[in-house]
């Protein structure tokens, strides 16, 4: 048992220091909306826009094809209406995701993270808090659903890229009620400071 956790650790180590491997942090905004509302049921973001901190992770297999995965904490502050008998009820609910993805990158340029690329791949969201009023609602929403992204960015400076990728959810994140079938799209522009290359300079 040992010798299986010193052979991954040993891996982990090799991975984590091979030129391959960069990782480094991600500050940009969040730009968002709900849509496909349908019925009685219906939701619409309250803030269209969102600080989004996070740390990403990146593995390139050659000069032009990588792996490259972040990790955020988001906040997605939502208005829902109900439509009942000619009435509107209007209510504010604060959800908060832990976010994943993993993306497909296909850099242009005769060095890998050097220049133009392209992303693609999915997202899951995790939702960690969904409360309104102080009042937990996080039984009216799906627990985990995933999303499609496809991106660009381009590498100004020797650690720095500027990168927007779109998405848009594949799965609805409210429970499904009377055909409602939210679902969240938008995009998520963002300066990536490589602190792999930072450190290594």
């Amino acid at each position: 048992m040992k010798k299986l956790i010193t052979l991954i650790l040993l891996f982990i180590f090799t991975i984590v220091n091979a030129q391959e491997f960069s990782y480094g942090v991600v500050l940009g905004n969040s730009f968002f909306d709900a849509g496909n509302n349908n019925g009685s049921d219906r939701m619409h973001a309250k803030s269209y826009s969102q600080f989004l901190p996070g740390v990403y992770g990146e593995y390139n297999f050659n000069e032009n094809i990588g792996i490259k995965a972040d990790v955020f904490l988001t906040n997605k502050p939502v208005n829902y209406f109900k439509y009942i008998s000619g009435y509107t009820y209007q209510s504010e609910i604060d959800l908060k995701y832990f976010e994943f993805s993993t993306n497909l990158k296909y850099d242009f340029g005769n060095t890998y993270r050097e220049g133009f690329y392209m992303l693609i791949g999915p997202k899951f969201n995790l939702l960690t808090k969904a409360t309104s009023e102080g009042e937990d609602v996080k039984d009216s929403f799906e627990s985990f659903y995933v999303s499609a992204q496809l991106g660009f960015g381009w590498r100004v400076f020797q650690f720095v890229d500027l990168q927007t990728k779109f998405e848009y959810d594949v799965m609805p994140f409210f429970k499904t009620r009377n055909d409602h079938n939210s679902k969240f799209f938008g995009a998520i522009v963002s300066v990536n400071i490589d602190i792999e290359k930072m450190l290594s300079n």
